[in-house]
Formats: structure tokens, sequence, C-alpha cells
């Protein structure tokens, strides 16, 4: 996964950079350089000019970029960063989120836009590409009862880029921030609720920082289906649950695995959940019937559209490993499941390969 992060100054001005290893790792890099005084790095070389001290340091994610698999082969895709939307089991949601740049950066969009449905990409727009593509294979057939909605989604998103791109000028104009690279970013969709109710949402930032009050105070109110936009956006999100029905709807239970692991002095159980979806599970860790404190959850995605997490626990000195136990829920299952050590689902060769590569990746110091 590549990530498309930005530094913000103290004094206002903004680094971006991009990394394919995990953004904390990067973040810890450009302090030990600070630290350290590596001059070779822009980045340094403006901090101890400004005398700015590690403590300082802010940053955001602007873009994470995933390679996905289409009827055109591999394909990039482009993620905005945003809150992640909870939704409970038989709810639905619809999302399109955008990103645009002052200012051109060598392979980075300086506009981009995708939407999703129920967490799961379906459409994309860059700046480079200049039209709307699938980023699902179901979504290849809308135009069987749609024939121009490529044609006119392409229309819609070319319009946004105007105006996003004449909002982020009119912003830095009025903060005086015309000669630093900046970012404005927006996400707009609605959740549709299982009692039919829907809440529209819409959201902006600029460098990182939420400003929805300040573009539109009432952008972020719940709505029960009577105005345009959410009665709206409500329509064509059962579209596109109707369309993609087979993949969207369906479920496929988690296979498990618990582990162990030592670092330093302490040590560690290590439970997996791999190969589910939809995307909602609760996991958690349970010792004797108690629930325990977790080190780390992530939640990532899979190849084939499923997802994967893990989390990890301390065992306290003295304790039976036995006595822990990996609870996971999900939607495909009849009840909770509970992992102890040693035991797991039996795994598939490329199972096997995905998870070595998942654990070869785990910083139990850093969680």
């Amino acid at each position: 996964m590549n990530v498309v992060y930005a530094i913000k100054c103290p004094c206002g001005k903004m680094y971006i950079g991009k990394t394919e290893r995990k953004i904390k790792i990067r973040i810890t890099e450009h302090k030990s350089r600070i630290r350290n005084e590596n001059m070779t790095s822009p980045l340094v070389a403006h901090w101890k000019e400004a005398r700015h001290t590690i403590s300082q340091l802010r940053y955001f994610v602007i873009e994470q970029l995933l390679w996905i698999q289409t009827s055109r082969a591999l394909d990039l895709q482009v993620t905005i960063s945003t809150p992640v939307i909870q939704l409970k089991a038989g709810s639905h949601s619809l999302r399109y989120s955008f990103s645009f740049l002052s200012e051109p950066l060598t392979g980075v969009p300086q506009y981009s836009m995708v939407g999703y449905v129920d967490e799961v990409p379906i459409i994309g727009f860059t700046s480079e590409s200049r039209r709307a593509e699938s980023r699902a294979l179901w979504m290849e057939n809308v135009t069987d009862e749609q024939p121009k909605y490529w044609e006119e989604r392409t229309v819609t998103f070319q319009e946004v880029e105007l105006k996003l791109s004449n909002s982020l000028r009119d912003l830095m104009e009025q903060k005086n921030q015309v000669q630093d690279r900046h970012v404005l970013q927006m996400m707009l969709g609605c959740d549709l609720r299982e009692d039919g109710s829907v809440k529209w949402f819409e959201r902006f930032a600029y460098d990182g920082s939420n400003l929805t009050a300040t573009l539109d105070p009432s952008s972020d109110t719940e709505d029960q289906g009577n105005s345009e936009k959410s009665s709206g956006c409500k329509k064509e999100l059962k579209q596109l649950l109707k369309y993609g029905e087979e993949s969207l709807l369906r479920r496929v239970a988690p296979q498990t695995r618990v582990s162990q692991r030592m670092s330093s002095d302490r040590a560690f159980l290590m439970g997996y959940a791999y190969g589910f979806y939809p995307r909602d599970i609760e996991v958690r860790w349970v010792r004797d019937g108690v629930e325990m404190p977790w080190e780390s959850k992530e939640l990532l995605p899979n190849p084939d559209g499923t997802y994967q997490v893990r989390t990890a626990v301390e065992v306290q000195e003295g304790d039976d490993v036995k006595t822990y136990e990996y609870h996971v829920n999900h939607s495909s299952l009849t009840e909770i499941v509970p992992v102890e050590y040693g035991k797991y689902t039996p795994l598939s060769g490329e199972e096997v390969e995905l998870l070595s590569e998942v654990q070869g990746h785990v910083s139990l110091r850093g969680l």
C-alpha cells in the first residue's frame, strides 16, 4: 500500500511525501533525521532553519494508493483518507471522497475521486485519466439500464474538480497562503439504515483540518429523507446495491488463527481473522471470561475483496496462554466463535502467504 501524506509545519508550510511502508514508520524516520540533523533532507533543513521542535511535527494522510483487480487487469486506485463510517448489520452507505492539490506533484494526481458502497471502491476519477472508471467488476454492467452512466459521471466529476479548484484558491487567498502547497478534501454521501431512514453528510478539510462548518454549517446534519440531496442519494444507493447484489450482499465467514510472539521480555498472543466479508467485524480478547485490553487492532483489505484483521494482547506474567480466547463475531456467523491458542482454521497456500506477509509487518513495541 502506497501512502501520500503531508507534514504541517508550525510556520504554515507543508511537506508532501509518498511511502510504500506504514505511515507511522515513515514519520518515525523523519523525526529521527530531524533529531540527527540529517541536512540532506529538505524537511530537516527547513526544520532546523525555522527552529521547529520534533514535538511540533504534525502529519495527515492525503491519499492511499492501492492495487486492485478489474477486468482490464491491474489498475491503480486512488483512495482519499477519510474517517471510516461504521454501520450496523443491515445498514448501507454510499460516499464519494475528493482530493485537490494546489499544485501538481510527481506521481500523485492533482485531483482524485473515489466512490464507495459499504466501503467497497466502485468508481474512480483522476486528473490524469480525465474520465470516470469502474473500480468494481459489477459496475461495468450499469450501462445495461443507464447507457450514459459513465459519460454523465465524467461530466459531474469534472465539474466538482473546477469547484474544488476555485474553493481551494479562495481559501488560500483568505489565509494569505498562496505561495505554499495545500490540499482541499471533501467527502459526501449518505447512510441508509435498516428502517429506511437516511442521513446525508458533507464534510470538508483544508490541509487536514476540518472546516465543514466554515463552508456549510448545515451540511453534516441528520436528514430523514425529506431533502433533495438525501433522497437522491438514497435512490442511487439502492440502485447500486441492486447492481452489485451478488458481491455487496454476500456473506463470507472469517477463518481464524492465534499465534504467540515474544518482544524483549514480553509475551503476546496474536489473533487473526481473515478472508471475511462484509467489512464490519467484532473481535476481542477474553481471559477466564473477562475482556482484556488490546495492544492493537488493524483492519486491512485483501486483493480478492475480502478483509483481514489482527489484534495483539499481552500475556500477563504467570498466566497460562490457554486461559486466553480470541472471540470473533461476524454477520456470516450464527454465534460468536472463541479461538484458543493452538487452534485455528486450516489455511490454504495463498492464505499462508498472505498471513506471513501481515505477520512480517508486525511491530509489537510500536502498537
